[in-house]
């Protein structure tokens, strides 16, 4: 249990988007609640060439330019780093 929930705190560090890992049911206040929902779709091949995020074929929060461009390292106001400009914007796009 104690590296499920490391592992989860690093996804959630990470940025991932919400269903992309559901390894724990919830942290802290949610924690027993039902898990989020998985990510719809089939995960990408691992042969296959991606251009842009392997996430945005089954992103609900997926911009067009997250299937155009590779994603690059940002940093947050928090000094967290992620690749994801919608997850660093709280939902909403950035630059």
């Amino acid at each position: 249990p104690e590296f499920a929930l490391a592992f989860a705190d690093l996804a959630q560090e990470a940025g991932l988007p919400p269903g992309a890992l559901n390894v724990v049911p919830g942290l802290g206040a949610e924690a027993g609640a039902a898990p989020p929902a998985p990510l719809p779709g089939e995960p990408a091949d691992a042969g296959d060439r991606l251009v842009g995020c392997a996430f945005a074929p089954r992103c609900p929060l997926a911009l067009t330019r997250c299937g155009l461009e590779a994603p690059t390292l940002l940093e947050g106001a928090d000094g967290r780093r992620l690749r994801c400009p919608v997850t660093l914007a709280g939902g909403q796009e950035s630059g």
